[in-house]
């Protein structure tokens, strides 16, 4: 019976030994030697088995992650720490040895320090990110974060490190756990918000944008944005709501207030198209009823002539030109029966059109007041701004453009006059239009003077060469701007 036991206590004695062996070395701070010791313990099948070398393992890897010298050792120590814990405490779950292996894992919440395995974790996830090796940094990062499920510090980068090699999910986890978390840089909320919008979620965009402007209530980035998001999903009212709101907290904020003029210009100028597209419409039906009108009227005037030819040949049968007459017009009767036709369809057409676009006239005051509205605040945030900063090159620019096409639209309606017309009311419109683009001038030539920039030096010539053909009285001024740009 003895030569039985013998070896079995040969054994435990071996595995105690490699044990303490990585133990000694480890309290002596000889990190190679304990790594040496606790890798050969775990080489053995036997020795594998046991939670309590599975400690050990975590304790002497936690040791290297937590020593900057000893990286050389295993860059990656600490998550060789975490595994080894996790199969201490679960192989041993209600012991001694997973009670221990469970405790460096987990975060006391009522405890001030954070576990010794997250600093690791975090010291080496940082030097993997510095060494630009972001997988790695995102794994040992990312960890780091769920040993210390309360940190933003650990999140926040794992979200980083993600996002550097395109892996959204990653990025869109840490960066949510470092908000959740209580983290508060916007560029966090900026960048999380922008994967969103990539992702065509512009809800889930918005709200993240709502929360880091109420973390962060001065940040115009993040105003920004969520104006731009609106922008560019097409929804300018809220972008203009929200640029608006912006303006009201702080109105001495040029900026702001001519981004809410351009906003109110743009609204404007889709308007205007929109008008414009309908109220073809409305004179498009218009010139179809004068057209079946007047086909109508000829086809009449044709049937009227035959009826007066046919009772001319009752009265002379053997006139040759009255039957010749009579067969010419008779083909033009026949030719203008067509015309109708064509032009009936086309007016049917046309009142179906407008049948389907019901309340079109109703719709064009609304139009043509909104209109009025969007250029109205259009112009007055472009004056405020220029109020705040009279030098801003934009204000003036934009400022000119928008009084020069007030000036198109005017001669643009003196243009499509035919003479007659333009004999009694082209003159007083022309002299409108004049005005308008006297009154961009100023501003164009601010804003050439402010930076010498080709958008405004070309608009500049070429208000200078509409004013030289329309406003005769002060030709020869213009001309001399003009001459001044060709030296």
């Amino acid at each position: 019976m003895k030569k039985l036991i013998l070896p079995v206590l040969l054994c435990l004695s071996s595995a105690a030994f490699a044990q303490n062996g990585a133990l000694s070395a480890l309290e002596s701070q000889k990190y190679d030697k304990a790594k040496e010791a606790i890798d050969k313990d775990i080489a053995d099948a036997k020795n594998a088995g046991k939670s309590k070398v599975w400690l050990v393992r975590g304790q002497v890897y936690e040791a290297i992650a937590n020593d900057a010298n000893s990286y050389k050792l295993d860059s990656m120590a600490a998550m060789t720490a975490y595994e080894a814990y996790q199969k201490a405490a679960e192989m041993d779950a209600s012991g001694k040895d997973g009670k221990a292996a469970k405790a460096a894992l987990t975060e006391d919440p009522k405890a001030t320090a954070k576990p010794r395995l997250y600093y690791g974790l975090l010291n080496q996830g940082i030097s993997k990110y510095t060494a630009k090796n972001y997988k790695d940094a995102h794994t040992l990062l990312k960890t780091a974060s769920i040993v210390s499920p309360s940190d933003t510090l650990a999140p926040m980068y794992a979200g980083i490190a993600a996002q550097l090699i395109n892996d959204n999910e990653g990025t869109k986890t840490g960066f949510q756990k470092y908000l959740d978390n209580g983290g508060k840089d916007p560029v966090i909320f900026y960048s999380l918000a922008n994967i969103y919008r990539q992702e065509k979620n512009n809800e889930k965009a918005a709200e993240i944008l709502d929360k880091g402007i109420a973390a962060n209530p001065n940040s115009k980035d993040l105003q920004n944005e969520k104006i731009n998001m609106f922008l560019q999903s097409g929804n300018t009212d809220e972008a203009i709501k929200n640029l608006s709101a912006a303006v009201d907290k702080d109105p001495g904020n040029a900026q702001n207030v001519l981004n809410l003029g351009i906003l109110y210009d743009n609204a404007a100028a889709a308007t205007s198209d929109e008008l414009r597209k309908l109220e073809g419409e409305t004179k498009k039906g218009a010139s179809t009823e004068k057209l079946l009108t007047d086909a109508q009227d000829k086809q009449k005037v044709f049937q009227e002539e035959v009826m007066r030819l046919t009772a001319a040949i009752k009265k002379n049968p053997k006139s040759a030109d009255l039957k010749r007459q009579l067969a010419q017009v008779s083909q033009q009767l026949e030719e203008s029966k067509k015309a109708v036709a064509e032009a009936d369809q086309k007016n049917a057409q046309a009142k179906q059109a407008a049948a389907a676009n019901t309340g079109s006239e109703a719709k064009v005051r609304d139009l043509q007041a909104r209109l009025q509205d969007q250029r109205s605040k259009a112009m007055s945030n472009y004056n405020k701004a220029l109020q705040l900063d009279g030098n801003n090159y934009d204000a003036n620019y934009n400022l000119g453009v928008f009084h020069f096409n007030e000036g198109v639209e005017v001669k643009r309606s003196v243009d499509a006059m035919d003479m007659k017309t333009y004999a009694t009311e082209g003159k007083p419109l022309e002299a409108k239009a004049a005005g308008y683009f006297k009154q961009a001038l100023p501003f164009f030539e601010k804003a050439y003077g402010i930076k010498k920039e080709d958008e405004a030096k070309n608009n500049l010539m070429q208000t200078l060469n509409i004013l030289k053909q329309i406003d005769k009285d002060n030709a020869a001024g213009y001309e001399t701007k003009l001459k001044a740009f060709e030296q």
